[in-house]
């Protein structure tokens, strides 16, 4: 049998569409197929996914019953062979180079070292208002690595024995487990470094209600970062902080020159919209309810 190198882990939920052109990016690598593996962790999607019949993958599929993509995760690290692992999202497309370069960053660096690559935003020929907004905000990959600490599980690597050590993600959180997982490692004296010739591309959501989805997740993943005590410093809620107070963003989208004053405009409606939806959750969270999986 060939040596593992490499374990990619992605979690996927009703995202069957998603997740066969992620396989195809991936049977694409310049990475030999025999070199890694992928584990494919279906977190209870209805109807239950299903793999490629014709990938040139070595793929295993596995279930967890438990909501969140952090539980997903667990049940991936649990199951991994290979020397590094490589976590990924179902939505995500890696570039042809994308594991040769995460291992070379892995290889270069000190083990305690967890490797962020870039995520690339590429929206359609005409985007809305919603994929304008998103590809403004972006996932901001080095500014949540250099500034924050943190690395989207989007595309994050890691040595395996490293991964076991940090211990296993924050079950209890549907969102932002990947910052306190980053945080844990930080605690344990490991560092994190960005990496951006290790890329995969995702398209941002188009609709306003996918992205009202996405705000409530988020703002319940920051509400219950405080109530579950994960954060315990002043540095910790600094790292919570929006990257621009509202008055900030307001005028860097109404300035943006990159837009029109009509998109401005367009961009600017769905922010406020967005902002109101985190609002109206954060106090219904407060209230006493329980977040959603949204």
């Amino acid at each position: 049998m060939n040596h593992l190198l490499v374990s990619v882990i992605i979690p996927v939920y009703n995202d069957q569409a998603g997740l066969d052109d992620c396989l195809r990016s991936l049977e694409n690598q310049s990475l030999p197929c025999q070199n890694f593996e992928v584990i494919v962790i279906d977190n209870a999607s209805q109807p239950k996914i299903e793999l490629l019949e014709d990938a040139n993958l070595n793929c295993i599929l596995e279930t967890c019953a438990k909501p969140g993509s952090y539980a997903a995760r667990n049940v991936g690290l649990r199951i991994a062979n290979g020397d590094v692992i490589a976590f990924l999202d179902a939505d995500c497309l890696p570039e042809k180079n994308w594991l040769k370069q995460g291992l070379k960053a892995v290889q270069a660096t000190h083990p305690k070292t967890l490797i962020g690559g870039e995520v690339q935003l590429t929206p359609s020929e005409k985007p809305t208002a919603v994929e304008l907004y998103q590809c403004l905000t972006g996932f901001e990959q080095q500014y949540n690595i250099e500034q924050q600490s943190f690395s989207a599980t989007a595309n994050l690597f890691v040595r395996r024995e490293q991964a076991l050590l940090i211990g296993e993600f924050n079950e209890n959180l549907l969102s932002g487990g990947d910052r306190e997982w980053s945080w844990c490692a930080r605690a344990l004296g490991f560092n994190i470094k960005f990496f951006p010739s290790a890329q995969v591309t995702t398209a941002p959501r188009k609709s306003l209600g996918a992205a009202i989805k996405k705000a409530r997740r988020i703002a319940g993943g920051r509400y219950h970062f405080r109530k579950l005590s994960v954060v315990d410093s002043p540095r910790d809620e600094t790292g919570l902080a929006p990257k621009r107070n509202v008055w900030e963003a307001t005028w860097w989208i109404l300035t943006h020159a990159d837009l029109s004053l009509k998109d401005r405009l367009r961009v600017f409606s769905v922010a406020v919209t967005l902002k109101l939806v985190q609002m109206i959750e954060t106090f219904r969270l407060k209230r006493g309810a329980s977040p959603e999986r949204c």
